[in-house]
């Protein structure tokens, strides 16, 4: 594990989406799920950030730990919090949207320890926030 001064995170759910899961078919919503955080993947990318990983409903992104710039790196974070909300906002407004979905997000920044966790399909993670 790695100790980083510096790394801004965001968590963020689709509120609601328990409820809306126990009305739809299963591979519907897959669909809305994939279509959404394929859409954050593309600003994660646009803003220079670091997907960490998905779970089910929730996307977790971060700046990219150790960066020199920590002050931009943290304004990216929140500038793309700011268009998954947009993103979010138009998927509702489409015509194939027959729900209205919000976003929760949380958004926290300093010292983190970050590193490969697991022996098997290993996956880079945050340890803890310091």
């Amino acid at each position: 594990a790695d100790r980083h001064e510096g790394c801004t995170m965001l968590f963020a759910d689709i509120v609601g989406f328990t409820e809306m899961s126990a009305l739809l078919d299963p591979t519907e919503l897959v669909a809305i799920i994939n279509g959404l955080f394929s859409k954050f993947d593309d600003l994660v990318e646009e803003h220079g950030l670091n997907k960490v990983k998905t779970i089910g409903d929730c996307y977790f992104a971060s700046s990219i730990p150790g960066d020199p710039n920590h002050s931009e790196s943290c304004r990216q974070v929140c500038l793309f919090a700011l268009d998954m909300m947009d993103s979010l906002a138009e998927f509702n407004n489409s015509n194939h949207n027959r729900f209205h979905l919000k976003l929760r997000v949380g958004i926290n920044t300093g010292p983190v320890v970050a590193g490969v966790v697991g022996r098997k399909r290993y996956l880079f993670d945050y340890g803890a926030m310091l």
